[in-house]
């Protein structure tokens, strides 16, 4: 092969391998655009600045980072909307974008995706309240830093800072028994599922039942709330009997696994005895 065609050979590869190289990287350029959230950026980059009422701008960002929400994959979009891949239509209508919501519609805000909990509240003394100042969703669960539901959101220092502690100390004496009867239940479900058992349903019932404690905490009516959770210890009840009898199936299992094991053991060290004494050495 002649020196000009191996430059010719060489030229064209080197060329090849810049332009699949180009276009591997472009692709992978294209990805992190693809995955970025320019709200999350934005807003990031606000630190310092101030906007309405003199609250910092990256500081919602700051709070989602501590979040239940950021915890389960819920972003800006995810309840303001808009689009968190285009930096030009993050805030435009046509995008969806819902921006803060007024202060009467907070319920129907957090209603997108929290729908019975919504309904529930919309029947309560928060909401049905005349005055002109009354609680509403962030009130009690924060806007930005929200955390899990959990029994412990009813304290006296949170709901003395608008009446008694007497009635939530109620609602959170009648839920703690039941919220721990199906924290026990799941933590039961949880170790036979490690035991390769089908619990599918037995979640779902554990599920239902925390889902209507939920839901019913949020009407704060006293004997509702009662009647909730004595159908939830009904329920977990049903759970625990079918956790019992699956846990004596595993015990029988275990018996006769050992049982057998223990008879090939058994009838091993006889054939083994029995070619020793009857038949001899082998003869090689």
């Amino acid at each position: 092969m002649k020196n000009g065609q191996i430059v010719k050979i060489t030229f064209f590869i080197a060329i090849a391998v810049f332009l699949i190289t180009n276009i591997a990287f472009s692709k992978d350029a294209e990805v992190v655009k693809k995955d970025e959230n320019v709200c999350i950026s934005c807003h990031t980059s606000l630190k310092g600045v101030t906007g309405k009422g003199g609250k910092d701008l990256s500081e919602p960002v700051a709070l989602w980072d501590k979040s239940w929400h950021k915890e389960m994959g819920n972003t800006c979009d995810g309840c303001h909307g808009g689009d968190p891949t285009n930096s030009d239509k993050a805030m435009a209508k046509e995008s969806g974008f819902l921006g803060v919501p007024d202060k009467g519609k907070v319920a129907d805000f957090c209603g997108k995706c929290h729908i019975g909990i919504v309904e529930n509240f919309k029947k309560s003394p928060h909401f049905t309240s005349q005055k002109s100042i009354k609680p509403d969703c962030v009130t009690c669960h924060n806007a930005h830093d929200n955390k899990k539901a959990s029994i412990e959101l009813i304290s006296e220092k949170l709901c003395t800072q608008c009446h008694s502690f007497d009635r939530a100390k109620k609602i959170k004496e009648s839920l703690s028994g039941a919220e721990a009867a199906v924290k026990k239940a799941s933590q039961d479900v949880e170790e036979l599922k490690e035991m390769a058992y089908d619990v599918k349903g037995l979640e779902d019932t554990l599920f239902a039942a925390r889902n209507m404690l939920r839901q019913k905490n949020h009407i704060l009516d006293v004997e509702d709330i009662a009647l909730a959770s004595n159908k939830v210890f009904v329920d977990v009840d049903k759970v625990n009997k079918k956790v019992s009898e699956l846990k004596k199936e595993d015990k029988k299992r275990k018996i006769w696994g050992s049982i057998t094991m223990v008879f090939f053991i058994f009838v091993s060290a006889l054939i083994i005895l029995y070619r020793k004494t009857f038949l001899g050495p082998t003869q090689k």
